[in-house]
């Protein structure tokens, strides 16, 4: 049943499958303002369109799709708004990832978390999610 119906909370969604870990293939699906963003190489790309109409909850959620194909050394970052919306540039952002990857690749996640509310600032709707693809030998 719609939370809407009964008065509850609306969310926004992302989330990914890995259907080829070898060809680097992820296929993924969101609803709301939450993103997916690839930082490689390149840089920094917003994987996501804007947001899909409607929030989880709504009674107007209307999902998207994507599909992309991971190089190797690439990380899929899939960030709430809470976590994406402080950032405001790319630029930023790698500069979260650079420095955590120094250390090791489990620190991503905190240094962009840590990055996007220096000091005392709220962290209420922020989560973040890092992943990169290897092959298991």
């Amino acid at each position: 049943m719609d939370s809407q119906l009964l008065g509850g909370t609306q969310s926004t969604f992302v989330g990914v499958a890995v259907p080829d870990v070898d060809e680097g293939l992820v296929v993924g699906a969101y609803a709301g303002n939450s993103r997916s963003y690839l930082v490689g190489e390149d840089g920094v790309r917003l994987v996501t369109t804007e947001s899909s109409p409607g929030r989880l909850g709504s009674g107007h959620a209307q999902g998207k799709t994507f599909t992309l194909k991971l190089r190797p050394y690439d990380i899929l970052l899939l960030m709430s708004d809470g976590a994406w919306v402080p950032f405001g540039s790319t630029y930023l952002l790698r500069k979260a990832v650079t420095s955590a990857l120094a250390r090791h690749f489990s620190e991503v996640p905190q240094a962009i978390l840590d990055t996007a509310t220096p000091g005392d600032g709220p962290v209420d709707d922020m989560t973040v999610v890092a992943m990169r693809l290897g092959r298991l030998r």
